[in-house]
């Protein structure tokens, strides 16, 4: 194994991170975590980095080797030989922002055909606020283009180069209230943020389209405030949905460290949605399961967390 990484200036730097091993029982007979227990496989990255003012880019390759003796190498993901990014994002005068995600991969497997995916989402968003409120309206634009190896075009309908395109609107709103409070003998601000979040995205035909890194998202907060539930480009989402939420927080006023943080929030889905991975359960419309996060700081060193959801139509 060999991990380390050198700096290029001082905008770039090169990481690696590259494992190997000439025995598939390796990891379970020397592992001292479960994490390397239960890992069935080893991932090597190597790549170059750079990050600036506005933007951010990227250029790596990544390899995955088997280390669970039960299984086959179908079992591994897709390689990424290679991949490389670019983000940017910058202010256009006092309100207005403008940017670009762009993604070039080429994925690589040794039991499945593979292919190459482009994936560009250039948006525009406004940042409309006040001392005690905020709205951001933000509209982008998602292409995606695919060329794929003859055996999977085979497979998913014969089009070796399929695309994608469609526009995603989301509109975000909060309000903030805060009063000073005294609790233990110690200050603290006690805030109160209700967030609106809608977002908006037409159907596309999918089914056309290869899963080479994409899956759901595991439902959580974070999942409220995202335009698109799945984890890759593969998929994006339609949806015609409004995210209801609640934050408070206690701020503590001699150091500013949040002490206490609890939050609340539901989706409400106007439609029901069409696109679906494999084996995944199409989103009804309706509402989605409650979701509630706090956290908690003991102390310097301890910080407590805690997630729950309850579904009113499983119960």
């Amino acid at each position: 194994a060999f991990s380390g990484y050198h700096d290029l200036s001082g905008h770039w730097q090169a990481r690696a991170n590259l494992g190997w091993v000439s025995d598939e029982r390796y990891v379970e007979d020397f592992a001292n975590r479960l994490a390397g227990i239960s890992s069935s496989y080893l991932q090597s990255t190597a790549g170059v980095y750079g990050v600036g003012e506005y933007w951010s880019a990227g250029a790596m390759a990544e390899h995955f080797q088997l280390t669970d003796y039960t299984l086959t190498d179908a079992n591994l993901p897709y390689s990424r030989l290679p991949r490389t990014y670019v983000n940017w994002e910058q202010p256009l005068g006092q309100w207005l922002d403008a940017g670009v995600w762009a993604e070039a991969v080429h994925f690589h497997h040794t039991e499945y055909a593979g292919g190459s995916r482009l994936d560009v989402k250039p948006y525009l968003s406004a940042r409309l606020a006040g001392p005690a409120w905020y709205i951001t309206p933000t509209l982008a634009w998602r292409y995606t283009a695919y060329q794929l190896d003859n055996d999977l075009a085979q497979q998913l309908g014969g089009d070796a180069s399929p695309t994608r395109s469609l526009p995603i609107t989301t509109l975000e709103a909060g309000m903030y209230f805060d009063r000073d409070t005294s609790i233990g003998g110690a200050d603290y601000l006690h805030t109160l943020e209700p967030r609106l979040f809608y977002l908006n995205a037409p159907y596309r035909d999918q089914d056309g389209l290869p899963l080479f890194d994409t899956r759901p998202f595991t439902f959580s907060w974070g999942q409220l405030f995202r335009d698109n539930r799945y984890s890759g480009a593969d998929r994006q989402t339609d949806a015609n949905q409004m995210t209801v939420a609640l934050t408070t927080r206690l701020i503590r006023q001699a150091d500013g460290r949040e002490k206490l943080s609890a939050s609340l929030g539901q989706i409400r889905y106007f439609e029901d949605s069409q696109v679906v991975a494999p084996g995944e359960t199409p989103v009804a419309e309706g509402k989605s399961a409650w979701v509630a996060d706090a956290n908690y700081v003991v102390n310097d060193r301890w910080n407590l967390g805690a997630s729950y959801q309850w579904d009113p139509k499983f119960r």
